[in-house]
C-alpha cells in the first residue's frame, strides 16, 4: 500500500506515514474558490468580450471567423489533383466561377460586425452593484452614457439573427437597463439631498 496515491486523504495518511497534516474538506473547498476567484476571466480574443467564450473567441465572432475563412478558402482555392478518363493524374487549379465581389463583402461585413462588438465592448458600462463610500456620484454626463447604452442594446437586439445571439444582446439589455435605473436613483438621491 505505500504507493497508492489516488489523491484521497486516508492514501496521503498512509503515504505519509501518518505525520502530514491533511486539509479538509471546507479547507480544499476553499482553497479552490481562491484559485478560481484568482484567475483570470476569459476573453475573447477579437472584441475582448467576456460572456460565452469557447476556443479563444466568443460566439458571434467565432460564426464570424468561420465566415471569413470559408470565404478566404473560395477566394484562393488550392490546386486538386483529379484523376482523368484515361487514369493520369490531371490537375485542376480550381478556375471554376467565382463570385469575388460577394465573397469580399461577406469578409468585410463580417470584420465590420466583429469591429462593432469590439466598439461595444471597450466603451460598455463597468458593472457596479452599488456605491461604494466616497466614490462620485451619477451626474448628467453618466446618465446620458448609460441612456446611450440601453438604446444600443436595444438596437443591437433588434439586429440579432440568431436566438443565442438574441438570448446573449437580452442579458447585455436588461444590464443596461439595471445599471441606468441605478444611475436614475442615485441622481435622485442627490437631488433630494440637495
Amino acid at each position: 500500500m505505500t504507493k497508492l496515491n489516488h489523491g484521497r486523504a486516508a492514501f496521503k495518511a498512509i503515504d505519509a506515514g501518518g505525520g502530514e497534516r491533511i486539509r479538509t474538506i471546507a479547507e480544499e473547498l476553499a482553497a479552490s474558490r481562491r484559485a478560481s476567484s484568482t484567475a483570470q476571466p476569459k476573453r475573447c480574443r477579437s472584441c475582448g468580450a467576456q460572456a460565452q467564450v469557447m476556443d479563444g473567441a466568443c460566439r458571434p465572432c467565432l460564426a464570424d471567423e468561420q465566415v471569413i475563412k470559408a470565404a478566404n478558402r473560395k477566394l484562393q482555392p488550392k490546386r486538386s489533383r483529379k484523376v482523368n478518363a484515361q487514369g493520369r493524374l490531371a490537375y485542376s487549379d480550381g478556375s471554376e466561377k467565382i463570385d469575388r465581389g460577394a465573397l469580399q463583402r461577406q469578409i468585410n461585413e463580417a470584420r465590420a460586425r466583429i469591429a462593432a462588438r469590439k466598439k461595444r465592448v471597450s466603451s460598455a458600462p463597468t458593472r457596479q452593484t452599488r456605491a461604494r463610500p466616497g466614490t462620485r456620484v451619477a451626474g448628467a454626463a453618466d446618465l446620458k452614457k448609460a441612456e446611450r447604452a440601453v438604446e444600443d442594446a436595444r438596437k443591437d437586439l433588434l439586429m440579432a439573427r440568431s436566438d443565442w445571439e438574441k438570448d446573449v444582446l437580452r442579458g447585455k439589455y436588461t444590464k443596461a437597463q439595471q445599471e441606468l435605473s441605478l444611475l436614475q436613483r442615485q441622481a435622485n438621491a442627490r437631488r433630494s439631498l440637495g
